[in-house]
């Protein structure tokens, strides 16, 4: 009796630890009387099974996912099993951007635009906050707030002519520090197994403008600033956490100051989500 009782003792131990072993891991699925047990997927993918007959093919799957991150699968209410419209989320600080940007002047004034030469820099930026609402599964829009500055160069050139005198040479640097309120709508879908998204939409830029040139009387570096208002029409792609957006800013008002030879920014931009 007690080698009996030993032994089913032992059972009873092993049995009770591959249970827990078992839920930590993995998944019980029970169909038709049939057990089948799915192991976890490593974060970010699937792995799932399936019963078939000769009528239908039922597959039954397990997702995992990080918080926030959307769902592949249809969110179905655990009260009546009807579905029911993703909830709202808000992030803060959770992507940051980097690119390469054009900067087209809008004057012809000697001193701004001699060889109507474009502006060619660099963009860096992040989202303070984004706010997004699901109308279903596949389709959310996006709106917030943006940080970013931008910074573009041209070669300084200042022409020899004898019959006009120019007293200061070309604008050579500008930078524009700005604030953005972005609205766009998203088209979730999955790409490489990975979550991934197609966005569009625009923002509103408010911001101060920072040019450079020489004054060709004392040789001292000249500094104007500006305020500016851009409307940015953009649209990207985003799969997992890294994503490419084309932005082309257009001035709202070009004529507000001769201190603002820029009519439009665009831009080609790496984005990376933090979270």
């Amino acid at each position: 009796m007690k080698l009996i009782s030993k032994f089913l003792v032992l059972i009873f131990g092993i049995t009770t630890t591959a249970a827990i072993a078992q839920k930590a891991d993995s998944v019980i699925v029970i169909y038709q009387n049939q057990k089948s047990i799915i192991p976890l997927p490593a974060s970010g993918s699937q792995s799932s099974v399936s019963y078939a007959d000769s009528n239908k093919v039922v597959e039954i799957g397990v997702w995992v996912r990080k918080p926030g991150e959307l769902s592949p699968f249809p969110q179905f209410s655990t009260m009546n099993g009807n579905a029911v419209k993703s909830p709202k989320r808000s992030k803060w600080f959770s992507k940051v951007e980097a690119g390469y940007v054009i900067t087209i002047p809008a004057y012809t004034y000697p001193q701004y635009n001699i060889r109507n030469e474009n502006f060619r820099g660099y963009k860096i930026g992040f989202s303070v906050r984004e706010k997004e609402r699901f109308v279903n599964n596949k389709i959310s829009i996006v709106s917030g707030v943006n940080l970013a500055y931008i910074q573009s160069f041209r070669h300084v050139f200042t022409p020899e002519s004898n019959d006009q005198v120019i007293l200061y040479s070309e604008v050579f640097r500008s930078s524009f520090a700005n604030i953005s309120f972005p609205i766009s709508f998203k088209y979730h879908v999955n790409a490489f197994d990975l979550p991934a998204n197609i966005h569009i939409g625009a923002n509103l830029v408010y911001g101060y403008l920072f040019i450079s040139r020489y004054d060709n009387r004392t040789g001292l570096l000249k500094a104007y600033d500006n305020a500016l208002i851009f409307l940015e029409p953009n649209m990207g792609i985003e799969i997992s956490k890294l994503g490419l957006n084309f932005a082309s800013g257009r001035n709202l008002f070009p004529g507000m100051s001769i201190y603002n030879p820029i009519k439009s920014i665009n831009s080609f931009s790496v984005t990376y989500r933090l979270f």
